[in-house]
């Protein structure tokens, strides 16, 4: 169901960001900060651009993931994203357009 997707994905995506945290760097930091300012702007109510949210939140969990260092972690969010609709992003995409 939709119910355990969400509990096991939040469970998940919480694991992620514990690992980040141990593991950030100054980039990492600066990176991410840029991500968040598009998950931001493309939330807001004058955004009418739904698939530039999920593109930009999908990288912003993405990118949790490759600080986090495992890559089962990108893999197992990738297959969650696939089955809500998100856009997939793997780590190459992210290595290159995040930097």
């Amino acid at each position: 169901s939709i119910n355990d997707l969400a509990e096991f994905r939040e469970k998940i995506e919480g694991e992620v960001v514990q690992t980040a945290a141990e593991k950030f760097n100054d980039l990492d930091i600066h990176q991410l900060k840029k991500v968040l300012e598009d998950v931001k702007k493309y939330s807001s109510r004058k955004s009418q651009s739904i698939k530039k949210f999920i593109e930009s939140d999908t990288k912003f969990h993405l990118r949790l993931c490759m600080i986090a260092g495992n890559p089962i972690y990108n893999q197992i969010l990738n297959a969650i994203y696939k089955s809500n609709g998100y856009y997939p992003y793997n780590m190459t995409y992210l290595k290159l357009n995040l930097k």
